[in-house]
């Protein structure tokens, strides 16, 4: 039990570092003056929350928006601090709730379910992490410019403008990272049903 706890903290202790380390290489585009980057910072939480569930990937989520908010601290209103960094990236460990399907995939050697399981996990992660951006876009938008008549609409594209980005160098990533990584796992210790 000690042992699998050292573990996990030291695979939450990289999963942060590989988060720090893709988001210091992150592109900000020219669009995204106001915030946002594409990056491939999400990959080592969808990752660890394909390994470990979706509480590992939410707690892991959670330190990694905490990480980024401390190294880049970017909000016009205090609610999206909230938002914009702990909620948004603990969003997306929940990509984590993939991790039995795609478990199970494995075992029974079904490589095209194992791919659309991973790809649906990381849509997933993306789309919550876009919901909560946007809302975020949202009270900023009111908060500033109280007249825009359509701050559902301009947050959603704008956050768009670099998640899309994201999403498809991320997908990329993960489906040839991921399968090598969770069939490792699997036959380098079995899993127990506690860790899901």
């Amino acid at each position: 039990m000690n042992r699998m706890r050292t573990r996990l903290i030291a695979e939450m202790g990289l999963c942060v570092a590989l988060f720090a380390l893709l988001q210091y290489f992150s592109i900000r585009l020219p669009i995204n003056a106001l915030g946002g980057t594409a990056s491939l910072a999400m990959v080592p939480i969808i990752i660890l929350a394909l390994l470990r569930g979706p509480v590992v990937g939410v707690m892991c989520g959670v330190m990694c928006g905490m990480l980024d908010m401390l190294i880049e601290p970017f909000f016009f209103h205090p609610m999206q601090v909230l938002i914009d960094y702990p909620l948004a990236f603990g969003l997306v460990g929940l990509s984590g709730l993939y991790a039995q399907m795609i478990q199970r995939s494995l075992r029974e050697r079904a490589r095209t379910r194992l791919l659309l399981s991973i790809a649906a996990a990381t849509v997933t992660a993306v789309l919550f992490r876009f919901i909560a951006h946007t809302l975020s876009g949202v009270v900023f938008f009111q908060s500033t410019f109280p007249d825009a008549s359509q701050p559902w609409l301009y947050s959603a594209l704008y956050n768009a403008t670099y998640l899309i980005p994201s999403l498809v160098a991320s997908l990329l990533v993960i489906l040839v990272v991921a399968p090598v990584l969770i069939r490792t796992r699997m036959t380098d210790s079995p899993i127990s049903r506690k860790e899901f």
